[in-house]
């Protein structure tokens, strides 16, 4: 009786923490749309203030097309999961995005070289303080799929209710890039097979590809850290959103700073290296960018200097040479 009245507790809880989502999200459609520029005019001239005429008009013509769409079909969010995959495959081995694959692998590697330092630091400070476990743990629970699936059907439902195609299509959108960039992750995971930080046997984790996938499933943490499909989901969902509310100047500073507190926690409580988090990041991004820009052409200037705050750069410091990853927004 005891332990059947617990599970009931926690169901109650997960409810009750679902709910809450729903309810923020339908509060954030909300917002976003009450801190729109009232006019296209307004936002073209505040553009213009920061780039060249002919990437505004490029940018509004996009903007246009986007805001004016039509509701999607109830399955365009399974069936364009397959055309995802080839269209991210082909941007990923364009000369244009290149730079950007070999800076996110780069970083990747230094990251890796750094990974026992940064795990013993990581333990130390959560170790010694239980605001810090309980923190990373909330913000752990955040990049949880179900979280962002209700996020999804908490924008759709508004669209639904307020008759509000483009919140419909942020909600389809979001379950889009979900689930192209979930499976993508998955694959990868069973791939690579690295230890995660709380199963390492090893000071940076072992890698062992491809295992045996019962294997995998009886001892996920063994297997499961790289990438991170936290921090995947997490960028993906924020990528579809503020690429739907592009006249939202908050969006974009606000999740990544979320996106940044989920990366540390998942490092604090041991599910992931820190070189398990570029990766994961750029799969959330580009497969954001596929799922909201898929009718309107602009991922035609996705890699393009133009509009990207993204920056790759070599760094010297105290402690050595490295590498310096800067995003402008």
């Amino acid at each position: 009786l005891v332990g059947g009245a617990l599970v009931e507790i926690a169901n109650v809880r997960s409810l009750v923490r679902v709910s809450c989502v729903l309810f923020s999200s339908v509060i954030l459609v909300c917002a976003a749309r009450s801190q729109e520029p009232r006019s296209r005019d307004d936002d073209e001239t505040a553009i213009s203030s920061k780039h060249d005429t002919s990437r505004v008009e490029e940018r509004t013509n996009v903007s246009r097309a986007r805001l004016t769409a039509g509701r999607p079909r109830v399955e365009d969010m399974l069936v364009n999961v397959p055309g995802d995959w080839v269209t991210s495959g082909g941007i990923a081995v364009e000369g244009r995005t290149l730079p950007y694959v070999a800076g996110v692998g780069a970083l990747t590697g230094v990251l890796v070289l750094t990974d026992r330092q940064t795990d013993a630091w990581a333990k130390s400070i959560t170790a010694n303080s239980q605001a810090v476990r309980n923190t990373s743990k909330m913000f752990v629970r955040l990049g949880d799929g179900k979280t962002h699936l209700a996020i999804a059907a908490g924008f759709a439902a508004y669209g639904l209710l307020w008759d509000d195609s483009r919140a419909v299509r942020t909600g389809s959108q979001t379950v889009e890039a979900l689930l192209s960039c979930g499976i993508a992750v998955q694959v990868l995971k069973r791939i690579s097979g690295r230890e995660s930080p709380a199963a390492a046997t090893s000071p940076r984790g072992i890698w062992r590809c491809f295992p045996n996938l019962r294997t995998y499933q009886q001892h996920q943490p063994r297997y499961y850290a790289f990438p991170s499909g936290h921090i995947a989901t997490a960028t993906a969902t924020l990528t579809v959103i503020a690429e739907n509310y592009p006249g939202i100047s908050w969006i974009r500073p606000v999740g990544y700073s979320v996106i940044g507190c989920l990366g540390v926690s998942l490092v604090n409580v041991g599910y992931h290296w820190y070189s398990d988090l570029p990766l994961g990041i750029a799969m959330g991004y580009m497969f954001g960018m596929v799922a909201a820009h898929r009718a309107d052409g602009a991922l035609a200037s996705l890699g393009n200097d133009g509009y990207s705050g993204l920056r790759i750069l070599p760094a010297i410091t105290q402690g050595g040479p490295g590498v310096a990853l800067t995003l402008d927004f």
